[in-house]
Order: structure tokens, then C-alpha cells, then sequence
């Protein structure tokens, strides 16, 4: 059986990946930009550095298994116990929110949220390796966002293992997330494309017609679309159902600031940087990777080097009904599965189960 796979983020490579271990499809991918999507780092003086995930649960089997295939390299960010102690002050943040935002718009609620935020910040730095900043002209929207996610993810990891003692948070060490995307590159079963798909036809008796920017037209039997929204709408015909689903998904923008200081004497006690809520972690000694829902470049204090990375992300998921009631086209990624690496492999882990 051909299969095309349009997107080489993580998730079209690593269905590419199982699919190939199946031994009977022929599996093609197809990629406009830089393969890996959102994963990415850059250099300093030659060193790599990440500047987008950077950690594996311990509930993250798929990631799991790709990290100890490549070998890769990983330092304990958070225990069991710091975990718990991460979720009850996120837990109490969020219950005080939804408590007093009906009834009080006055400074008494104000009063009480950074009561809260400033207690789970305290509780975070202290046993989770992580630091959180509170923006002096940010609002609650940002709290809003963040901790919903943050503890999701780490209630989720509790319930999967709660009896667990080792680490509960990795860190992956040396760029890890890149080479995972090198090593996954190097499959002499799938054939790698580096161009841009322009039109899908999936109307072309039994076949899928697949045409890409230089006028090269191949056919499959199946096709798996892993990239956005906003960018198959352009190239592919969608019905009703999909469009609907996909246009009702509702995206923000999100940052990650890569900050070298002259030395560590330099870096900032706080990551309180002026205009966003923060979470960050340092990378050595002198480095620091931060997250926001602002931009901060022109915050951050004095510095030898600083580089940010806009990403997009968004409140929900579609799910993945759409596969279903498939047998030709499937999507994946993050719109479908969730923000997250391990969604997505899980839900490309899913789809190659489904796929005979």
C-alpha cells in the first residue's frame, strides 16, 4: 500500500516511523520548511540549545520509547513529592480563581490571585526546577491560560503512576528533542520529500493525487495529513464536517526566549521580566530558556545574547472522530491530539494500529 504523509513535524515522522515498521507500505513525506516543525533549537558559540520542549513525563510512553531507542540523554527535573506539592498550589490557585471571579471585579479578588500565583511560584522554584514570574503589567488572563495546562499535565502523570518514586520530570539533555528528529531522518524505508505540497485530490477514482510545488503529481492509496489548518485549507478540499471542526479551534500566541547572560553572577535573582507571566528553565550556568504568553525581547535585562521563537497554541483539541470514519484521508498533530508531544505520538500510535 502507498502512503503519503503531507507535514514532517514530529508527528508525520514519527507515523512515518511506525508505519515503516510494518514492513508492507510504501510511506512518502512531504515537507515545505524545516523538518521537525516546532521542534527546534539554535546555536551559541557552537553549543545547542533547545528553545522548544524541553522535558518528558513520567507518564510519556511513546516519548519513552524514542528516547531510550536514540539513546538519548536525561537529568531528573522534578520527584514524585515535589509533584504533589507542584499540583495542590496549582490546584488552590484555580479553585480561588473560579471561587471569587463571579462575585468580586474589586481589589479583594486581585488581593487573593496574587496571594496564590505568588505561593505556587515560591513552591515551583523550591522543589519543581522550574521558575515561574509574575509580569508587574500583566493581568490574570495569563494565570488563566498557563496553570490550567500546567496542572492537567501534572495531575495526569500522578494518576498514571501514583505510587511512583523516581523522577517525575526529565529533562532532555543536549538538544535531545533535535535528535530525536535527526535519527528519525535517517529511515531507509521512507522516502523524504522536501517539497511543498500544493493540491490533494481525493476524488481521482480510488487513488489520492498528491501535486506538489514543482508540478510532480504521485499517487496513494491512503494519505495522512500532519500539518496546521491554516495550512492543508489551502491545498486540500474539505467537507462540512472538517471545516466546521477546524475553524472553530480558538489560538493564542506563545513565546520562548532563549537569554544568555554574561555570567551567572548576572542572571536576574527572579524571571520577573516586565510584561508577561513566565515560566522558565535554566540550560547552564549562564543560559536560560523562557516561556510566555507575551513577546519580552525588549524586556529582558542586559545580556550577551537573547533570541525569540513565536509559536501557536491553542484552549482545545478536535479529537480524533474524523479518522474514524475514514479509510483514505486521516489528520494529525496538535490540533487533533492536543498540545503536547506525547498527545501527538500518541494519537500517530493510534492511527498506525488502525491502518492494516
Amino acid at each position: 500500500m502507498y502512503i503519503g504523509i503531507v507535514g514532517g513535524g514530529i508527528s508525520g515522522l514519527y507515523m512515518s516511523h511506525l508505519l515503516s515498521l510494518k514492513k508492507k507500505h510504501k510511506v512518502t513525506i512531504f515537507e515545505s520548511n524545516e523538518w521537525g516543525g516546532d521542534i527546534k533549537h539554535t546555536f551559541i558559540n557552537g553549543k545547542c540549545y533547545p528553545v522548544s520542549t524541553l522535558f518528558q513525563m513520567d507518564g510519556d510512553l511513546e516519548l519513552g520509547k524514542l528516547i531510550s531507542k536514540y539513546n538519548l540523554k536525561t537529568e531528573c527535573a522534578s520527584s514524585h513529592a515535589n509533584h504533589i506539592m507542584c499540583i495542590c498550589c496549582a490546584f488552590v490557585t484555580l479553585l480561588l480563581l473560579v471561587i471569587f471571579s463571579p462575585k468580586y471585579r474589586t481589589k479583594s479578588m486581585m488581593m487573593c490571585v496574587i496571594f496564590t500565583v505568588c505561593l505556587t511560584i515560591f513552591v515551583a522554584n523550591e522543589t519543581c526546577n522550574i521558575t515561574l514570574g509574575f509580569g508587574a503589567d500583566d493581568t490574570c488572563g495569563g494565570v488563566i491560560k498557563l496553570l490550567p495546562m500546567v496542572l492537567f499535565n501534572l495531575v495526569k502523570n500522578l494518576v498514571q503512576n501514583p505510587t511512583a518514586q523516581q523522577c517525575q520530570i526529565k529533562l532532555l539533555l543536549n538538544c535531545g528533542f533535535s535528535k530525536i528528529i535527526q535519527e528519525m531522518l535517517k529511515n531507509p524505508s521512507v522516502e523524504y520529500v522536501h517539497e511543498a505540497v500544493v493540491n490533494v485530490d481525493r476524488h481521482q477514482y480510488g487513488k489520492i493525487h498528491v501535486k506538489t510545488a514543482k508540478q510532480n503529481v504521485r499517487k496513494f492509496d491512503k494519505i495522512i495529513i500532519a500539518c496546521s489548518f491554516h495550512q492543508f485549507s489551502k491545498f486540500i478540499q474539505l467537507s462540512k464536517i472538517e471545516y466546521e471542526l477546524f475553524s472553530k479551534i480558538r489560538y493564542f500566541d506563545f513565546f520562548s526566549t532563549l537569554v544568555q547572560y554574561e555570567n551567572s553572577k548576572t542572571i536576574p535573582q527572579q524571571a520577573h521580566v516586565k510584561g508577561a507571566l513566565l515560566l522558565s528553565q535554566q540550560l547552564d550556568n549562564k543560559t536560560i530558556l523562557y516561556a510566555s504568553h507575551k513577546s519580552i525581547l525588549e524586556n529582558v535585562p542586559p545580556c550577551s545574547f537573547k533570541k525569540e521563537f513565536k509559536w501557536t497554541m491553542f484552549d482545545d483539541c478536535i479529537g480524533d472522530e474524523l479518522n474514524h470514519g475514514s479509510d483514505s484521508v486521516y489528520f494529525i498533530g496538535k490540533e487533533i491530539a492536543g498540545n503536547g508531544i506525547e498527545s501527538c505520538l500518541q494519537l500517530c500510535k493510534k492511527l498506525s494500529d488502525m491502518i492494516q
